[in-house]
């Protein structure tokens, strides 16, 4: 397990240092700290695992994943969900349900081939929906909306 990003003092659901510091110190972790280009761990790992509680608009980590044909895992929260498709591109779990996430975690290393079609169909989604070219296209027809008479 590879821990990436640092906590947020100014967010009241981000996880204490101290608790970070002490999984760091668990068998099979590492804890990479704040990382500003991910595509070295994301290239490393075969499911990507975003266990938000919500508020953080659409994460780019799922993006990238996704970029990387990586499976993701992720809490079924606003912004998440708009990212994974469950049972297509990954797996969503209930928010703040350890047990559904280490279910899902335990299924994924179990599951090879589904992880591998997850990746591959969650990297055809973000190249058909969420490619800057269609993020600028959808900005443009929105603000011709907004202008017009």
């Amino acid at each position: 397990l590879t821990i990436c990003g640092a906590t947020d003092p100014e967010n009241p659901s981000s996880i204490p240092q101290d608790v970070l510091d002490r999984w760091a110190k668990l068998p099979g972790v590492t804890f990479l700290g704040q990382v500003s280009d991910v595509r070295t761990a994301i290239g490393g790992a075969h499911v990507v695992v975003h266990a938000a509680l919500g508020g953080e608009g659409l994460p780019r980590v799922l993006l990238e994943g996704s970029a990387c044909a990586r499976a993701l895992i992720a809490t079924d929260v606003s912004g998440n969900s708009d990212i994974v498709v469950n049972g297509e591109t990954g797996l969503l779990v209930k928010p703040d349900d350890p047990a559904a996430l280490a279910q899902a975690m335990e299924w994924m290393i179990h599951h090879p081939e589904e992880r591998r079609r997850f990746g591959e169909a969650g990297r055809a989604r973000v190249v058909a929906e969420f490619a800057s070219n269609h993020v600028a296209s959808d900005y443009d027809a929105l603000y011709r909306d907004l202008a017009a008479p």
